[in-house]
């Protein structure tokens, strides 16, 4: 069940539209207002869950008389940690049967060492269900975490912390009776519930929802989360897009968990795109040219990988210039402007890849067959310019040509883009290649009977 936790009395109007529950932070409320409490529950029309945790301010005897003062109102659920005293726990429990009972553990210092034995001393107290919030220190930690809930029904497992914000919505695929939405004032990690229930569509998720996502790092920018699941709305896709901020060094261990809990594909972005091409099984012959992947996808154990950077890239700035026999103008050597540069001498253009390292440049250059200089060349004659660098102004404005085609593949606007817009010059923004390059990843992991880019 999803729960929209607030701290105050505000009932949300997407709650009563969405039909789900209420989370009642109590002790995030500033005094315990038992009357306002009890009007609330009256008045919600939705499941309301109560939750009081420890407070520095108020003694554990406090506590547990305002708890009982509480569950004698009979709200819906009530969350019961498992730092309260046993002979208190076992007598609430049988003295308030009207309410079904939360018995929660938060771990925030890692994941409990011993979650077996955790999980069987919860179950000895008979709840309603039982709930483990807990702060895995890397990705495939919390994919292992996760997973747990596959061996207990009743058990839902929670990642705290802004770095594990994707696993609140994964951990409603992997079987989490349980979620929790509201934003950062109240958990840090938490989504908001217009993100939980629009975005991610998490009340139509189950068990055998395919999970796609994002890796690699930076990825707070990347609006792949926003096309991705509405395309998969759009077309009935039971599937499920999320971000992870993947770093290299977890990479194999992810490539090796993921398919073995429900991930289906990835968009791979920086630094990810050449340090993916070890771990591929299968690589189609341009990618293999190209030398970085940014999408990957999964039949069974096997992986496999492509690269639609360029051909998105070139779909868009061809909207403004048609390449073949003009001069186009690469800043940059990484992943995206390799499959950039290797798309555009494809379709007939003049390539000169432009780097601050030249012996970079040079390298890409002659895998891929086309020009390379220093980027003090920016200042000859060209068609078109496009900035592939993290870089939001590569070059001095005074060197960019007026009129002439220029593009940023950032999916936000540029002091590149501004300085090209004073001197008259058409816009490509990478806004435009991102939708092209996307569906093209959607055509690559669902055929094309659903996608035509």
């Amino acid at each position: 069940m999803l729960f929209c936790s607030l701290k105050t009395y505000e009932i949300p109007e997407l709650v009563r539209k969405s039909q789900i529950g209420i989370e009642l932070r109590l002790d995030l409320m500033p005094s315990l207002n038992l009357q306002k409490t009890k009007e609330f529950l009256e008045r919600a029309g939705v499941p309301v869950l109560c939750t009081l945790r420890k407070k520095d301010d108020i003694s554990e005897e406090t506590r547990e008389e305002k708890i009982e003062e509480l569950l004698a109102l009979n709200p819906t659920f009530f969350d019961l940690e498992m730092d309260l005293r046993e002979e208190f726990l076992r007598r609430v429990l049988h003295a308030y049967q009207k309410t079904k009972i939360i018995l929660s553990h938060h771990d925030w210092q890692g994941v409990p060492s011993n979650l077996d034995a955790l999980y069987k001393k919860m179950a000895s107290f008979d709840a309603f269900a039982y709930k483990i919030a807990a702060t895995p220190s890397s990705v495939p930690e919390t994919l292992r975490f996760l997973s747990q809930t596959k061996r207990y029904p009743r058990l839902s497992l929670i990642a705290m912390g802004m770095e594990r914000q994707w696993s609140r919505v994964v951990g409603g695929v992997m079987g989490n009776a349980l979620a929790y939405a509201g934003g950062e004032e109240i958990a840090p990690g938490q989504l908001t519930l217009k993100e939980m229930v629009e975005t991610y569509r998490y009340l139509s998720l189950q068990k055998k929802t395919r999970i796609y996502a994002l890796i690699g790092n930076p990825i707070t920018k990347s609006r792949g989360h926003l096309y991705h699941n509405a395309f998969f709305g759009k077309q009935g896709i039971d599937a499920l897009y999320v971000k992870i901020a993947l770093p290299p060094e977890e990479l194999e261990e992810f490539l090796v968990l993921a398919p073995e809990l429900g991930f289906f594909g990835c968009s791979v972005t920086m630094p990810l795109k050449e340090k993916v091409l070890p771990f591929i099984d299968a690589l189609d012959a341009e990618a293999a040219t190209i030398g970085a992947v940014n999408t990957l996808k999964w039949e069974g154990r096997c992986l496999f990988g492509t690269n639609t950077d360029g051909k998105g890239a070139l779909d868009a700035l061809e909207e403004k210039l048609m390449v073949a026999g003009k001069r186009i103008v690469l800043l940059g050597a990484g992943g995206a402007a390799r499959a950039i540069a290797f798309e555009a001498k494809r379709r007939g253009a003049d390539v000169l890849l432009l780097n601050r390292t030249q012996e970079r440049a040079r390298g890409v250059a002659e895998e891929l067959g086309v020009q390379w200089a220093s980027l003090s060349a920016i200042k000859e004659e060209y068609d078109a310019v496009v900035n592939c660098t993290p870089d939001p102004m590569p070059v001095e404005a005074s060197d960019l040509q007026e009129g002439k085609v220029t593009m940023d593949i950032s999916i936000t606007p540029t002091p590149f883009l501004e300085a090209a817009f004073k001197k008259a010059s058409p816009l490509v923004y990478g806004e435009e290649m991102f939708v092209r390059q996307a569906a093209r990843q959607s055509h690559f992991w669902f055929g094309e009977s659903l996608c035509n880019p």
